[in-house]
């Protein structure tokens, strides 16, 4: 199946155009799994783009999952079955993506 870069960019923008909103990232009203996949999820794709809205993204995720850690530096899924380590190694890599190096495909398409 061929990818449709139209549906691409309006998926992005819909994501993009949410990130002001608190619920959108409090996803059921607390955090699991899910949402820290999610958090991955788009701060790896707006990571590869750059730009305004990566920015933006991380200093919204940054402080958020800065906000829901708990005493100890973890995380945790509070409505499914992932544990600690699961929400904590999700965390962690939403947290350092700008340190991961960008997938030469988006460096070639900013050309």
């Amino acid at each position: 199946m061929r990818s449709d870069p139209r549906a691409r960019q309006a998926a992005l923008r819909s994501v993009v155009s949410k990130l002001d909103d608190r619920k959108f990232l409090s996803g059921f009203g607390s955090n699991g799994g899910e949402e820290f996949l999610s958090y991955m999820n788009i701060a790896e794709s707006l990571r590869a783009r750059g730009g305004r809205d990566w920015r933006k993204w991380n200093h919204t995720i940054t402080e958020h999952l800065t906000r829901i850690q708990n005493g100890d530096g973890s995380w945790t899924g509070h409505h499914c079955i992932t544990g600690r380590t699961f929400c904590t190694s999700a965390a962690l890599l939403v947290l350092m993506v700008d340190r991961a190096p960008v997938p030469l495909a988006a460096k070639m398409k900013r050309r």
